[in-house]
């Protein structure tokens, strides 16, 4: 019985493919933004989506990693942009409007 329970926890990661990983541009009210898409190309038909919000400092590293986390779990992913294509505030105050002294 073990060895059976063994095999199908390890199923979905032998039959993984490859992350595919493309930034993609589209436009909101003229503006142009630059989201992330990430999704496993060893995963066929149709599969859930994730959409991720980024924090107030835009688009990041941070994001891009917790898309592929969920990729390689057989999510699609996409990571929007709200600012526009490599708009990024600093510092983190500046992006909620307040003045930097901790007011928003």
């Amino acid at each position: 019985m073990k060895k059976s329970i063994f095999a199908v926890l390890l199923l979905p990661s032998l039959v993984r493919g490859e992350l595919v990983e493309n930034p993609v541009e589209y436009a909101h009210e003229g503006a142009v933004m630059e989201g992330y898409r990430v999704y496993d190309d060893g995963v066929s038909g149709k599969r859930p989506a994730v959409l991720i919000v980024h924090q107030w400092t835009g688009l990041t590293d941070y994001e891009k990693g917790r898309a592929r986390q969920l990729a390689e779990m057989g999510y699609n992913v996409f990571a929007l942009d709200i600012y526009g294509k490599g708009i990024r505030p600093q510092p983190p105050a500046a992006a909620g409007g307040g003045s930097g002294g901790g007011e928003v």
